[in-house]
C-alpha cells in the first residue's frame, strides 16, 4: 500500500494555516503564488479570525502608544505580558501629528482614528480605519467635517450583514451610521433629545447611554437597526454619589451575550468596578451584581483600567505621571511598569486592539 507523503492542500489551507500565529502568516506567502493568493484572500482572513477568537492561548491583544513627535510614530505593548516592554517604533501609514490624532475605538483588529481640526479639537476633518499590524488603512467617505461629540462614537461588526459599522452622534444630536461595505452614511435619528453617548451593539441593536454628572439614575436607549425604532429605559444606579463629590461613570458592555451596565465609583479608599444586569428595556432595578475593586492610589479618577488580564490582574494607565502599571486586585498591590512622559503621548481610550489580518479595504 502506498503511503501519502504530502498532506492535501485542502487540509493545509483549511485546518493548519488558520491556526498559525498571525505574525507568522507573511512568511508562508513566499511558498508559491497559490499560497500567496490564498493567504491574501478575504476568505482566509475571516477563517483565521474565527480560529483566533476561539483560541485563548494566543496573546494577540496589544496596546498602541503614540510618540510625541511630529509626524507621529507608534509602538505597541502586549496586554497579557506587558513586562516584555515596547516593540520597535513604526511609522503611521497616514499623515498625522500628536496634536491632531485621536484613537477612537477598535474591533477585530481594525482601529478607528480621528484626525482633529486644529482650530476646534472637537471636530474631525477625517476618519481613518487602520490595521496596525498590516498597515492597511482607508480614509472614510465624508461630505463635510465631523462635528462629533467627544465620546460620540461606537465601532462594531455586524455578523448578520458581514459589515463594519460606525455610529456617530453629532453635536446637533443627529445619529448617523457608516457602513464600510457600502462606504456610505445613513441618518437613523434626527435631533434626539438628551446628552446621549453610543455605548455598545448587540443583535442588530445599538445601545446609547445618558448620564450627566453624579446622578442617581441613568437612561439607556436601544435603537433597532432594522426598524429604526427606539426604546428608552431609566435605571436606578446601585451606588448613590456621596455629598463630598465622589465621581463615577457608567457604560454598557457585552458580558456572556448580554448587555450589562458597567459602573465605576469611589468608596472610601477603594475604586470600585461593578457589573450590573437588568431584566429588560422596560426598566427595573438592576440585579445579578458582580463586584471588582482595586486600591485607588492617590486620586482614583486618574487611574484608568485598560485590560483585565487572564490571571485576574488589571493593566492600568495613570494619567498622573502618564505611566502604565499592573494592579493585583486580590493582594491590593501595584507594580510600576514604565513611564510614557518623555517618549510618548497619552495612551488613548481606543488604543487597545487585537492583531488580525482584517483589512479596511476588504470590500473594494
Amino acid at each position: 500500500m502506498k503511503v501519502a507523503t504530502e498532506l492535501p492542500l485542502d487540509i493545509i489551507f483549511s485546518h493548519i494555516l488558520p491556526r498559525l500565529p498571525v505574525k507568522s502568516i507573511p512568511r508562508f506567502k513566499c511558498v508559491s503564488k497559490q499560497w500567496h493568493s490564498f493567504l491574501s484572500s478575504r476568505m482566509f482572513a475571516k477563517t483565521h479570525l474565527k480560529f483566533l477568537q476561539n483560541d485563548r492561548k494566543q496573546n494577540n491583544l496589544k496596546l498602541i502608544v503614540l510618540s510625541n513627535t511630529t509626524p507621529s510614530n507608534f509602538c505597541t505593548i502586549d496586554c497579557e505580558s506587558p513586562d516584555d516592554g515596547f516593540t520597535s517604533i513604526r511609522s503611521l501609514p497616514f499623515e498625522a501629528s500628536r496634536e491632531n490624532i485621536s484613537l477612537i475605538a477598535s474591533v477585530n483588529g481594525l482601529v478607528c482614528a480621528g484626525l482633529k481640526n486644529v482650530i476646534n479639537k472637537n471636530e474631525f476633518y477625517d476618519l481613518v480605519l487602520w490595521n496596525p499590524l498590516t498597515g492597511d488603512h482607508k480614509v472614510l467617505f465624508r461630505t463635510s467635517s465631523y462635528k462629533i461629540k467627544q465620546r460620540g462614537f461606537l465601532f462594531y461588526y455586524s455578523s448578520s450583514e458581514d459589515d463594519y459599522k460606525l455610529v456617530c452622534i453629532t453635536r446637533a444630536n443627529d445619529v448617523y451610521i457608516y457602513s464600510l461595505k457600502s462606504n456610505s452614511w445613513t441618518k437613523v435619528l434626527h435631533r434626539v433629545s438628551g446628552d446621549w453617548i453610543p455605548s455598545t451593539a448587540l443583535n442588530e441593536g445599538i445601545y446609547l447611554i445618558n448620564q450627566t454628572g453624579c446622578q442617581e439614575s441613568c437612561s439607556i436607549m436601544k435603537i433597532d437597526l432594522r426598524t429604526k425604532n427606539f426604546k428608552i429605559a431609566t435605571l436606578p444606579l446601585r451606588n448613590k454619589a456621596t455629598n463630598n463629590g465622589t465621581s463615577k461613570d457608567v457604560h454598557t458592555v457585552i458580558v456572556g451575550g448580554q448587555v450589562r451596565l458597567f459602573e465605576r465609583y469611589c468608596a472610601g479608599d477603594m475604586l470600585m468596578i461593578e457589573w450590573l444586569r437588568w431584566p429588560s428595556m422596560k426598566g427595573g432595578r438592576p440585579k445579578g451584581t458582580m463586584v471588582n475593586n482595586y486600591p485607588k492610589y492617590s486620586s482614583p479618577w486618574f487611574l484608568r483600567p485598560i485590560h483585565m488580564m487572564k490571571n485576574g490582574n488589571y493593566l492600568m494607565h495613570s494619567e498622573i505621571g502618564n505611566h502604565l502599571c499592573i494592579v493585583d486586585a486580590k493582594r491590593q498591590t501595584k507594580q510600576f511598569l514604565c513611564s510614557c512622559t518623555t517618549r510618548y503621548e497619552d495612551i488613548q481610550i481606543g488604543a487597545k486592539f487585537t492583531e488580525t489580518l482584517e483589512s479596511p479595504n476588504q470590500y473594494n
